[in-house]
């Protein structure tokens, strides 16, 4: 079972969350904020993979020069 939290919203964070509920998009607005949380912890996770994509492609060295006509050539043959 969840725990019970207060939250303030702002004018218009409460409209919004109000109209999501009203075009039935949610049954409450703990249901909204639970929503939104999950959403922003998704990005976290997919942020944490892309630095570590990131870190790993650095990490990997210099990958040479790039020829684009070839480059472009290769995407156009595909």
């Amino acid at each position: 079972m969840g725990k019970n939290t207060s939250v303030v919203l702002t004018e218009q964070q409460e409209a919004f969350v109000r109209s999501q509920i009203e075009q039935g998009r949610f049954a409450s607005v703990s249901e909204a904020v639970r929503a939104g949380l999950a959403t922003l912890q998704e990005r976290d996770q997919m942020m944490q993979a892309l630095r570590l994509e990131i870190d790993a492609g650095l990490a990997s060295g210099d990958a040479g020069p790039l020829d684009m006509d070839a480059f472009l050539a290769d995407l156009r043959g595909r």
